[in-house]
């Protein structure tokens, strides 16, 4: 054995830019927060100036970013992009691959645009209250109140979204990203009523209000389609069960989400799809409030019992193809679950945070999972 080890060729050590960009704060994720983040700066200081700014632009603003953040994160939109992301042939350059098998950090475009939403509305915010101090009759009051409640519901949003408050409340982070986020969405309709009414101006004709309509259907679309499916279990093993579904058959790349309380919580799970046959399956493990239910559920479970699960359409959303998930585990604090291609929350399907927290905690840096890794493409 210590002959083979000294015949092993070691490879090259990686160039110091290599070796930076492996560093969790230069993920993929991250970088199109940054980039999202820094247009925004950029647009700030050549575009429009430090300095007299309108209230106009800054709506634009808000506008833009907002719509980024909701519509990146619409579960058909995702489909697709994961659709696209598994046709690359597997002819292509493996480079390419890699590449198109981050698709999963979508969810940093989602993040710095709603960073940036929040900076310009607040700036938004304060340049009303500074009209309305200097000329009272210019500002509505009843304009600046509803701003200001909007702006408390998005700093709370922002708040409940950072990495420790959503690792250690996370719960908490998923029911007051979704109340608080349709709280918002109904405050902003409230502002472009208010803002028309104020100026005399046709809805028809506002680009607003037709934004707002597009992310309104956006967003209620999965809740239309909601519906209850029977499932069957099987036990495998002590740890996890394989649950099958035959009411539709997934794409590879996708997952399926389901709940037992559907306004408070989501559980989403990659679709296992056999070929030539309907339906699919999804492996969960023993590891959350949601696992741990399925798992305790009837002994000997089949379609028909009245076993059922609420899932919501048409796939849910896509996983991660090209790396392995690391969950922390939240009902048992110092445990963790680890899965390949699965996620135990739809909010961490595009978050890399729990990953990078779990292995601050292990105290060691991701080893990787070598020979796991998804082939992107048709064969």
């Amino acid at each position: 054995m210590l002959d083979a080890l000294s015949q092993t060729v070691v490879p090259p050590k990686p160039a110091l830019w290599r070796r930076w960009t492996a560093l969790p704060v230069f993920s993929y994720y991250n970088r199109l927060a940054a980039l999202v983040l820094l247009s925004n700066l950029a647009f700030a200081v050549l575009g429009v100036g430090l300095q007299g700014v309108s209230t106009q632009t800054l709506s634009s603003l808000v506008l833009i970013n907002l719509s980024l953040a909701i519509l990146i994160r619409q579960q058909y939109l995702i489909n697709a992009l994961f659709w696209l992301a598994t046709r690359i042939p597997v002819t292509w350059p493996l480079r390419v691959r890699r590449s198109a098998a981050k698709v999963y950090h979508v969810g940093g475009l989602h993040s710095g645009a709603a960073l940036a939403a929040t900076g310009w509305f607040a700036g938004w915010v304060g340049v009303q209250a500074a009209d309305y101090l200097q000329r009272p009759g210019s500002v509505s009051f009843a304009g600046l109140w509803l701003g200001a409640t909007l702006l408390g519901v998005l700093l709370l949003m922002v708040g409940m979204a950072q990495p420790r408050i959503r690792g250690r409340f996370h719960n908490g982070f998923e029911r007051v990203h979704r109340f608080a986020g349709w709280a918002a969405l109904l405050l902003f309709w409230a502002l472009t009523l208010l803002a028309s009414v104020e100026r005399g101006a046709s809805l028809l004709h506002s680009g607003a209000f037709w934004m707002l309509v597009l992310l309104t259907l956006s967003i209620a679309l999965p809740w239309l389609r909601l519906r209850k499916v029977a499932v069957e279990h099987t036990r495998p093993s002590g740890h996890a069960v394989i649950t099958r579904f035959t009411h539709t058959t997934p794409f590879a790349g996708s997952s399926t989400a389901i709940s037992r309380h559907p306004l408070l919580e989501w559980h989403s799970f990659a679709n296992i799809p056999t070929p030539g046959q309907t339906g699919f399956r999804l492996t969960i493990s023993r590891a959350g409030g949601l696992d741990g239910a399925v798992y305790r559920g009837p002994a000997a479970p089949c379609v028909g019992q009245g076993h059922h699960h609420r899932w919501r359409g048409p796939c849910g959303n896509p996983v991660q193809v090209g790396g392995v998930r690391r969950h922390r585990q939240r009902d048992r604090p110092g445990h963790a679950a680890f899965t390949c291609g699965a996620a135990a929350d739809p909010a961490d399907l595009v978050d890399p945070q729990p990953a990078q927290d779990l292995r601050r905690r292990m105290g060691r840096r991701d080893p990787g999972c070598p020979a796991r890794r998804l082939d992107l493409g048709h064969r």
